[in-house]
């Protein structure tokens, strides 16, 4: 397993999590591998995303309820396989 799971990142912790100068080495260990591609260590740009639900039921009245939520970082990678820019999104 891995040391972080993209569920656990938000917009409070993006920044400290993923700064400029962390490797791919760093990124795996917490993230396992990319989503975007199986030879991920040529590639400079990175993708990860998550959709997570929540399934329920109001009692009063009784309506069908669905929550999701959505998160996505892409993080590119410099030549030397060093981390120069991220973008993270949460819907």
């Amino acid at each position: 397993t891995y040391n972080t799971s993209l569920s656990d990142i938000n917009s409070d912790n993006v920044k400290t999590t993923f700064f400029v100068g962390k490797t791919k080495k760093d990124v795996l260990i917490k993230l396992g591998p990319p989503q975007n591609s199986l030879d991920f260590m040529k590639e400079s740009h990175w993708s990860y995303i998550t959709k997570e639900s929540i399934d329920g039921l109001v009692i009063f009245p009784p309506i069908p309820v669905s929550i999701s939520s959505i998160k996505k970082i892409d993080l590119y990678f410099d030549e030397k396989d060093e981390l120069k820019n991220f973008t993270f999104r949460e819907e």
